[in-house]
């Protein structure tokens, strides 16, 4: 099991059948993984340039993101490390990972992203609750994008 899906539902029963897996996608098109969230930048207006690109330097290190994945389960951005035999003996899941970020695709540029990302979470979490089924969560998932629909909290 993927070490970010430990305590993801509070039931060992169900984190027992959790794992990385392909984004779902419409029957006839084409699979994507989305990629996305490591974001380090510099301010133009930054009196500390060099430093902080010093800094950006050291936290994309083979060695940090290394670090980062065994201990706060970021993914690694360095393509290096999903060929590091050492690495991937250690974290067999990098296997898989390494193959959805090669056939990944850039997070969408949406202005409704984090909207459609709520949605989508929303009716999951409520089939993986078994509240819901899993063609009633697609169903619905589709009526809220089309319609525009907010899910509140």
């Amino acid at each position: 099991m993927f070490k970010d899906t430990k305590n993801l539902s509070h039931d060992p029963e169900k984190e027992k059948h959790v794992k990385i897996a392909p984004l779902p996608h419409r029957k006839g098109s084409k699979p994507g993984h989305t990629l996305g969230g490591w974001n380090l930048m510099m301010s133009k207006y930054s009196d500390f340039k060099s430093e902080t690109l010093e800094f950006i330097k050291f936290m994309t290190s083979p060695e940090s993101q290394e670090i980062l994945f065994n201990i706060g389960t970021y993914i690694p951005t360095r393509r290096e490390l999903y060929g590091d035999s050492t690495f991937v003996e250690e974290n067999p899941e990098m296997i898989e990972i390494g193959s959805l970020m090669e056939n990944g695709i850039h997070r969408p540029f949406l202005k409704n992203y984090t909207r459609y990302s709520d949605i989508v979470s929303h009716f999951v979490k409520l089939a993986i609750d078994n509240k819901v089924t899993v063609d009633e969560a697609v169903k619905r998932i589709d009526e809220n994008l089309m319609n525009h629909e907010i899910i509140m909290k």
